[in-house]
């Protein structure tokens, strides 16, 4: 079969899934076995056309590729108009290809290998305006936006100074040293030796998935708002786990990072009050470490306490200045810190690494009969304290 006559075959498959949920959904009942069956069997044929599709759109890439090879890219890309291409057996425009092959560049160079039909960048031009032709060339890119840039705009590990290390490859050691020190001798005697010792902290790639179900209807929009729901849901998607697992006390392993709070000691606990609140700041001092990027993060529940709780009985002044601040220092405030737990330190110790790009499996089939699109969602990370004694840590109610 040629291209046009392989999109009709699967339009038609397409259609007999969604007749036989219809069929069940109508007379309000779990689909029988045979129809599970067929179910099924369909879903396997569409798989193999899709194959002989990509195929075909292999092809007609290539050509496309040679042909234009000369010409300037024009910088234009949207993602919901990807995953529609992709849905409706359409080869990806010259765009497309352009911020995917700069996605596949990131994997090869990180030395990760991927699974989707979307690759995209942790940062790529994007839609800012949108304009509609019958072609569907509407997208108008006019700023950077993309992962990384969400990364630093909503994390609150990296609004309080963490750093974000990205575009790493393969594994990745990070030097740790002791600091000099000087040593008092006689006018004679031989000087000793002050060299601060050296360790390190190694960070690898550990695979963080996850999926969004897309309606059809999202996916049939041409408008800027669409697309932006679509990013917001994708970098929420990410977001949101990664700093849960940051702020949690999970242990580490091969496939997980460790929590900041993971086998910690607790330097206060108990009720809050303000002379447990500086014990934290002492600790980190005692530890010769009360430098960089300092401040505070705490639970919401813990925040109001600390806005509401007097330094002293007769000063009328809040442990939380403005809410803000707390002893001069930043406060913020996420809802993934485990209950109770605060923690204060220097913040440029905590390394978040990132590697390679956004890896996306366009999968039009699991939901089908729901009108939807499963994004499966790959991404690679690791976070890392660069020095245990930057940070000190509290239990408080």
């Amino acid at each position: 079969m040629d291209y046009s006559q392989l999109i009709e075959v699967r339009k038609n498959k397409l259609q007999e899934l969604e007749d036989i949920f219809n069929t069940a959904k109508a007379e309000e009942r779990k689909m029988s076995n045979i129809e599970n069956t067929a179910f099924e069997n369909v879903k396997k044929e569409l798989v193999e056309l899709d194959q002989q599709i990509e195929e075909k759109n292999n092809e007609k890439n290539n050509i496309n590729i040679i042909n234009k090879r000369n010409n300037k890219m024009e910088n234009r890309f949207s993602l919901i108009k990807s995953i529609r291409d992709y849905v409706e057996g359409r080869g990806a425009s010259d765009a497309t290809l352009s911020v995917l092959e700069a996605g596949k560049k990131e994997m090869s160079n990180a030395g990760i290998s991927y699974r989707g039909q979307i690759i995209l960048p942790t940062e790529y031009r994007a839609i800012i305006n949108a304009t509609t032709d019958s072609q569907g060339e509407y997208i108008v890119a006019e700023d950077k936006m993309g992962l990384l840039g969400a990364l630093r705009e909503n994390l609150v590990a990296v609004k309080a100074g963490a750093n974000l290390l990205t575009g790493l490859k393969g594994d990745v050691s990070i030097p740790v040293y002791a600091g000099t020190s000087s040593l008092w001798k006689g006018e004679n005697a031989d000087a000793g030796d002050g060299a601060g010792a050296f360790s390190e902290v190694t960070m690898s790639p550990k695979r963080l998935t996850t999926y969004i179900d897309v309606s059809k209807m999202l996916l049939a929009q041409d408008g800027a708002g669409a697309e932006e729901l679509l990013m917001n849901d994708l970098n929420e998607s990410i977001l949101a786990k990664l700093e849960s697992t940051i702020f949690g006390s999970a242990s580490g392993s091969t496939t997980q990072p460790a929590g900041i709070f993971y086998g910690v000691t607790n330097t206060s606990t108990g009720s809050t009050d303000w002379t447990k609140i500086v014990a934290l700041e002492t600790a980190v001092n005692t530890s010769n470490a009360l430098f960089g990027k300092l401040a505070y993060v705490a639970t919401p529940a813990l925040m109001g306490k600390m806005k509401t709780t007097a330094k002293d009985s007769g000063s009328g002044i809040f442990i939380a200045s403005e809410g803000t601040q707390v002893n001069g220092y930043p406060l913020y405030v996420s809802s993934a810190v485990a209950a109770n737990r605060i923690v204060f330190g220097n913040f440029a110790d905590l390394l978040i690494g990132s590697w390679g790009a956004i890896d996306i499996t366009v999968d039009p089939y699991t939901q089908a009969g729901k009108g939807a699109v499963r994004l499966v969602v790959n991404s690679y990370w690791d976070v890392v304290k660069r020095r245990a004694a930057s940070f000190a840590y509290g239990n408080l109610s």
